[in-house]
Order: C-alpha cells, then structure tokens, then sequence
C-alpha cells in the first residue's frame, strides 16, 4: 500500500520575494523623481498665483478707491514677518522656496508703504531644514503706459526649470 503525501506549500519562495523587491525597486526608481519634480513645479506655479492674486487686488483697489498707486496698506497686505522671521514681507504660511519683494533687483522686501503694483517672488532662498530652492525669480507688474500687465523672470545658473517655468526666450513682459 502506498500512501501518498502531498506537501503543504503556504507563503512565498525566496525567488518570488526577490523578484517582488526588484519590480518595486525600479518603480520607485522612476517615481521619486517624478514626484520630486512635480513638487518643485507646484511650489513655482503657487508663487506666480500668489503674484497675480496680489496685483489683481491692487488693481482693484487702485480702480475702485481711485488710488494711482496702491501700498500693500492699502490692500491689507504686508508687514507680517516673513516666512525666515528675519525681517517684514508678505508670509503664505509654510515655506514655499520663496520670499516676495518688491521686484526683481530689489532686495527690499515689501512693507506697508511699498507699492503693490509691482511685486517679485524671489527664490535661493532656505528652509528651516537647510534646504536651497533654486527656481528662477518671477516679477509683475502692472504698466501704465501700455495699459496692461507684464510678467518677467529670471533664470539663475543651476535653477529649476523643467518645462520653461520661465523662458527669457519670449519677450520682456511676456516671460511667464
């Protein structure tokens, strides 16, 4: 008489674990990348909305309150310590790679009496964590004697730029 054993298999083989690993492995190869990316691109999109949103209240404050050129006073905007704690600007809450100046050239960060019809997002700036964001520096500003909004940028040696951000390549004012 012969019995017949059957053998019980229940989990997985080394080979099948290790083939599991690798699969997840290249996945996430490609995928922090990709997401690293699309973080950087989300913090330069949030700065230019953060700027359009500032210029278009000032501009409806300057039409409405028949003011030529609005403060950040004047819009409730401004002196409020900067996301550093180091001196006044405008703060967005959490660090986003930015501080908002009065334009590009300037180092001056914006207080109440600054106008607000031309603001800058400035980056190289850093983090509580040590961490440098290099994306390009965004203006705009509102033109008087063209009667219409200018958007400018420049790009730093070594900046973010994935996707033309920001394109010198496009005339002054219509960069962004």
């Amino acid at each position: 008489m012969k019995i017949n054993k059957q053998k019980n298999k229940s989990g997985f083989t080394l080979v099948e674990l290790i083939i599991v690993i690798a699969v997840l492995s290249i996945l996430s190869a490609v995928a922090i990348p990709t997401f690293i990316g699309i973080l950087k691109k989300s913090k330069v999109v949030n700065a230019k909305t953060n700027l359009i949103y500032i210029l278009q209240e000032c501009i409806s404050v300057s039409a409405v309150d028949q003011i030529a050129d609005p403060t950040f006073r004047d819009i409730n905007l401004g002196k409020t310590i900067n996301s550093y704690g180091d001196s006044y600007g405008i703060n967005f809450g959490p660090h986003d790679g930015f501080t908002y100046n009065t334009s590009i050239s300037s180092a001056m960060p914006t207080r109440l009496d600054s106008s607000c019809m031309r603001i800058a997002a400035k980056s190289n700036s850093t983090d509580g964590l040590g961490k440098t964001y290099l994306f390009p520096h965004f203006e705009i500003y509102y033109d008087n004697a063209l009667g219409k909004v200018q958007k400018n940028c420049v790009v730093q040696a070594g900046a973010y730029n994935t996707g033309n951000l920001c394109d010198t390549s496009k005339p002054y004012g219509d960069q962004w």
